[in-house]
């Protein structure tokens, strides 16, 4: 379940507000252009564990920034819970 696009605009402008008075805002998403857009730092965490952190520079640089990796398989007969830890 989401949000509608009015109240996530909403929500972006406030957060922006908080940034520009100088808070420090936790903000964790599954959208990578929102981070990219409002935070200075940004870490990676999978499964409980930082996998990486830092600006968006430092992260593009480090994990490859303007390659674009393309998976392909089929997953048609594949079962979700298997990948589970």
């Amino acid at each position: 379940m989401g949000i509608d696009p009015q109240a996530r605009l909403n929500i972006l402008e406030f957060i922006r507000g908080l940034r520009a008075s100088g808070t420090a805002i936790l903000y964790t998403t599954h959208y990578l252009e929102e981070p990219e857009a409002l935070c200075q730092r940004i870490g990676i965490i999978d499964h409980g564990r930082l996998l990486a952190k830092g600006t968006l520079p430092e992260l593009q640089e480090r994990l490859g920034g303007d390659r674009l990796f393309i998976l392909e398989a089929d997953f048609r007969n594949a079962a979700p819970e298997a990948w589970r830890r």
